[in-house]
């Protein structure tokens, strides 16, 4: 089923999320339900919260971006161990903040720790795009935005644009939910 993505102001995009478990109710439907919304959206990453859970649970597909070192991989319990030193800039986009693109500076690789969809724990290193894509994610776990990572000046600059997502005017081939 694919789900409605919240858009920029929802409360559930700023908070912090609860932990996964495996008793937690209705998982795998909901891990199938991100993947069609992903799709559907033609994203390349998608966080628990942007379909309203809080729950520290995100899908990276970076398969078409990084044709060597692309993934197709669920990431539960998150926790970033690692990042470079190095730091690459590259335009980063939102499915909750559908229109708006900017450069954003990221690490050029990180280590992460993991439990996969079965709560086998990895530990894995990424670098390039899918490095890039997990932060990003990742982000939306801890209740941050990639807007965050811009200076103020930047974000003032975008005020506009922003206000119109928040009044719900904007136009996207995904279903979207505001408030």
């Amino acid at each position: 089923m694919i789900l409605p993505i919240v858009a920029y102001s929802a409360a559930i995009l700023r908070i912090p999320c609860a932990p996964v478990t495996p008793e937690t109710p209705g998982l795998q439907k909901l891990i199938s339900n991100m993947w069609q919304t992903l799709e559907n959206a033609g994203g390349v990453g998608l966080a628990a919260p942007q379909v309203n859970r809080s729950l520290r649970l995100f899908l990276v597909d970076s398969t078409q971006a990084d044709e060597h070192n692309g993934i197709h991989q669920v990431f539960i319990n998150g926790h970033i161990l690692n990042y470079s030193t190095d730091t690459c800039i590259d335009t980063e986009g939102c499915l909750s903040i559908p229109g708006i693109w900017e450069e954003v500076v990221r690490a050029c690789s990180i280590t992460i720790q993991y439990q996969d969809e079965n709560f086998n724990t990895q530990t894995q290193t990424f670098s390039g795009p899918t490095a890039r894509m997990i932060q990003h994610e990742y982000d939306h776990t801890l209740g941050k935005l990639y807007l965050d990572h811009l200076s103020p000046l930047r974000r003032r600059l975008l005020q506009r644009k922003l206000q119109a997502i928040i009044k719900g005017k904007v136009s996207g081939k995904y279903p979207m939910r505001f408030k």
